[in-house]
């Protein structure tokens, strides 16, 4: 079973998954842009607003960094 799964891995194309990954990313930053829309008009006040976008872009940047390195990985 194990074999089977990375014979699977193995197979696909890194092609596929840099489409893949672009796709993601253009949801993401239409997700992205409806928060930032939301947390303007009907989201909290104060610190609490900022704090919130604060780790929203941090957390994202850094998925996002990881994604693309193992992608990078993955082709070498």
């Amino acid at each position: 079973m194990k074999e089977k799964i990375v014979q699977i891995i193995a197979s696909v194309q890194p092609d596929f998954l840099w489409g893949l990954l672009a796709f993601v990313l253009f949801i993401f930053l239409i997700i992205a842009l409806i928060l930032q829309y939301h947390w303007k008009h009907y989201g909290i006040e104060g610190s609490g607003k900022i704090f919130a976008k604060s780790i929203f872009w941090i957390v994202s940047i850094f998925l996002i960094l990881i994604a693309t390195f193992a992608l990078v990985a993955f082709e070498a």
